[in-house]
């Protein structure tokens, strides 16, 4: 019998996320977050404009208004605005308790 009480399955009603830090950021054209690596769980809003991300398992993936990017934990992602006037994104940054 498997005593360990770690559950296997784990529904959206049992996660309570604490957020860290949460951000608004207008971002201009070109800017970029090259390996942007970051120790917690980030979710990324995009708001307004055109960004695309890759991550060393993924390929470039375009991202426009109402996409929403997850950043793993301590792994690299690359973050380039593309266009956009303004162009914009939100950032949560949290744990999943």
């Amino acid at each position: 019998m498997d005593k360990n009480k770690i559950p296997r399955k784990i529904t959206p009603e049992a996660v309570q996320p604490q957020v860290r830090m949460a951000n608004y950021m207008p971002v201009e054209v070109g800017r970029s977050w090259l390996n942007h690596l970051v120790a917690d769980l980030e979710l990324v809003l995009i708001v307004s404009g055109v960004f695309t991300a890759r991550d060393p398992d993924h390929v470039d993936t375009e991202l426009t208004a109402g996409d929403v990017l997850l950043i793993r934990p301590h792994h690299p992602c690359d973050l380039v605005c593309q266009s956009g006037k303004p162009a914009a994104f939100s950032c949560l940054h949290l744990e999943l308790i």
